[in-house]
This record gives C-alpha cells, structure tokens and sequence, in this order.
C-alpha cells in the first residue's frame, strides 16, 4: 500500500529492492526455461519523470549484445507507479486507471503483492 507522505528517498529504497527481485525473476526463468542462451541484465536509465527498465542480453564474454534491449518497464519516479511500455521512450498510460478503464488497477512499488504479479515479460497488461 502506498503510504501517504511519500517522499523522493522512500520511493528509491523501493525501487532498489523491486529492481532486485525483477533481476531475480529474469535469473530464475532463464535458468529454468533457457539455460544455454545468453544471461539478461536489467539497465536502469534515470529520466526526468521516469525510470526506464531496459531489458539486455549478455554475450558469453559479459558484454551487451547489440540491438538487444527493449524496455521491460517504467516507473514513475514521484509515485512509484509501475507501467508498461508504449514506446522505447514513453509509457503506456492506456493500461492504468488514467485512461477511465472500469475495474483497471495500477501497479505501485509500494504494493504488498508487486513481486508477484511481474511477468519474466515485464509488468502484466491486466492487473
């Protein structure tokens, strides 16, 4: 639950900790679904309203694979709401309650169950 006096350090301790358990989630599926392809990384571009999670696949010598990345996820960095991507550079705001979508939920970072309901895929379209 999202407390009521958010404030900017709260909001980056538990960005640390879901980016952890994603990268943790991506390790523990291709481990069990793609063990003999390539280790992927999730980078972190800060933006001004936005964090960007892009999603990366290593070669075997440890470097970024070229043409790799997509982006996994967005993160408001002033509410800690989760959203899908639209673009490469913008989120899709068309999946959240912003879009008057009946029955629609946002993902936040400060949920109980955030860990959970994350995809290897990134955020799901339906919460």
């Amino acid at each position: 639950m999202k407390p009521e006096n958010l404030t900017p350090n709260m909001v980056i301790d538990e960005f640390q900790r879901f980016l952890a358990a994603c990268q943790a989630l991506l390790d523990h599926h291709h481990d069990t679904k793609f063990p003999t392809l390539g280790r992927e990384v999730l980078r972190v571009d800060k933006g001004r309203r936005f964090y960007k999670m892009v999603r990366e696949e290593l070669e075997e010598n440890g470097s970024v694979r070229p043409g790799s990345g997509y982006v996994w996820a967005f993160v408001e960095i002033a509410t800690g709401d989760v959203l899908r991507p639209a673009t490469f550079a913008k989120p899709a705001f068309h999946t959240t309650p912003l879009a008057g979508r009946r029955g629609a939920k946002e993902l936040n970072l400060f949920d109980d169950d955030i860990d959970e309901k994350m995809t290897p895929y990134g955020p799901p379209y339906h919460v």
